[in-house]
């Protein structure tokens, strides 16, 4: 009866990963139809602009600086618009990942990196529509914070455990 334990946890893993899947294509399919999504899409990027904040420090300059640069409104209007332009993307992620690479570990450099890079060459590619964008780069953002937001739960765990033993 051993190692029962690691079975549920592979359990939960794939089931994750599944609706995880799921949820992308459905994005996928809401931003890429007849009639895209725009509340929906909206709504996510308020999200991101929220989990920023939450994990950005406590000081009320920072926290201004990401509302005004990830701008919901503004953002809502050019969607509905269809007025972005590859540079207002540039913007968007050149901003986003600059915060991430602020708030994250040293340890996570290469991987944020990564993602940048993967970003920038499909921001590179002639042609591009918002709706081939919103998906890569809404993966990555939140791939980057959940990795952010795992590290801090760690070291919390670690500090919370080390309560005196030596």
């Amino acid at each position: 009866a051993g190692g029962g334990g690691g079975g549920m946890e592979e359990l939960r893993r794939q089931i994750e990963d599944n609706m995880k899947r799921a949820f992308w294509d459905l994005l996928e399919q809401a931003v890429g139809g007849d009639t895209p999504d725009h509340d929906w899409v909206v709504r996510l990027y308020r999200e991101q602009r929220d989990r920023l904040c939450a994990i950005t420090p406590n000081r009320k300059d920072l926290r201004d600086e990401v509302h005004r640069a990830l701008d919901v409104e503004l953002f809502d209007q050019m969607l509905r618009n269809q007025a972005f332009e590859v540079s207002d993307l540039r913007s968007i992620v050149g901003f986003t990942f600059s915060r991430l690479s602020q708030l994250c570990s040293p340890a996570r450099d290469p991987e944020i990196t990564a993602r940048r890079g993967e970003l920038d060459a499909l921001l590179a590619r002639e042609g591009l529509t918002f709706e081939a964008f919103v998906v890569p780069f809404l993966k990555a953002f939140h791939a980057t914070v959940d990795d952010i937001e795992g590290d801090m739960a760690a070291f919390r765990r670690q500090m919370g455990g080390s309560g005196g033993n030596t």
